[in-house]
């Protein structure tokens, strides 16, 4: 055991009794260690016997402990007897100076009548451990030049801040413009969906060699847009059961014209007029539903 740690015990219970105590207050302080390294806590002992009708304030963390640094203290209970009273604490302080031997007396405040009066322990002094035992007169640098490769740690806090920010911005929008957007996309959807039709129609139209079978598989291409378009099972259903879904004498006409061309005996150069007002027909219907769209609510 540090001859300083022993010294403190003995102080802190061989002073206690009432017959030591003096008239005048000696607080005692003291180091705990014989030495530190820069910037290593210390220990430091301050401690006092009085007088129980009096009243003591220690040191706290806004009192200026130069040299030192105040780290945190530690307070023990209060011993009293009939007339006495033991008080102690131990500071744990560090330092960065470089002075050899570094020295600290702390007070103790005895406040009465709005006033207060400093009893200064006597002052105590620690060694400094050096690190480098003697500087050299010159320094020769090493020189490296080789690129090294540091690795960079990811900044999760900043992508987790950002997600949730992205996040409330998408919620935010939403909200505000939901509707909007939605109605935006439909119909652009619609558009997308009438020209890949168009592109299609148009090309087997001009294609076609006066045969039922292309009869046939322009009216079914015509069928599934519809389909699509309305919501109707229009590729399942017959003539008849299309135009008491859609009524419609131009479009009951055209699709009757087209049934005798392919189960009949009908021309079929005489359908291309009859195919062309059905992609109008279609035409029609999209800007019905388009405008639905827009003045939904």
């Amino acid at each position: 055991m540090p001859k300083r740690i022993s010294i403190h015990i003995f102080t802190l219970f061989l002073l206690y009794p009432g017959w030591l105590c003096a008239q005048q207050l000696r607080p005692n302080g003291l180091f705990l260690s014989d030495s530190v390294k820069i910037g290593e806590e210390v220990a430091y002992s301050l401690s006092i016997e009085y007088e129980r009708d009096k009243n003591l304030i220690f040191p706290d963390s806004l009192y200026d402990f130069a040299p030192f640094e105040y780290i945190k203290k530690v307070e023990f209970p209060t011993k009293s007897d009939s007339a006495k009273s033991f008080d102690s604490v131990i500071y744990y302080l560090n330092t960065f100076e470089v002075d050899p031997v570094q020295k600290l007396a702390l007070p103790i405040f005895l406040t009465a009548a709005g006033d207060s009066i400093s009893y200064f322990a006597q002052e105590d002094s620690i060694l400094l451990q050096q690190l480098i035992k003697q500087m050299p007169d010159s320094i020769v640098l090493k020189e490296n030049s080789a690129y090294s490769d540091v690795k960079l740690d990811f900044n999760y806090p900043y992508l987790i801040f950002a997600l949730c920010l992205l996040i409330l911005v998408a919620i935010a929008v939403i909200l505000l413009f939901g509707k909007q957007i939605k109605r935006k996309i439909s119909l652009y959807r619609l558009r997308k969906q009438h020209e890949k039709f168009l592109l299609t129609f148009n090309r087997m139209l001009s294609n076609t060699q006066n045969r039922k079978e292309d009869a046939e598989s322009l009216l079914l291409v015509w069928k599934k847009y519809m389909e699509k378009l309305e919501r109707a099972p229009f590729t399942k259903l017959t003539t008849k059961e299309i135009v008491q879904i859609r009524p419609d004498d131009t479009l009951k006409s055209n699709l009757k014209t087209i049934d005798k061309g392919i189960y009949g005996h009908e021309n079929l150069k005489n359908l291309t007029i009859s195919f062309s007002e059905l992609k109008d027909y279609a035409f029609e219907r999209l800007n019905i539903k388009m405008n639905l769209i827009k003045n939904a609510k």
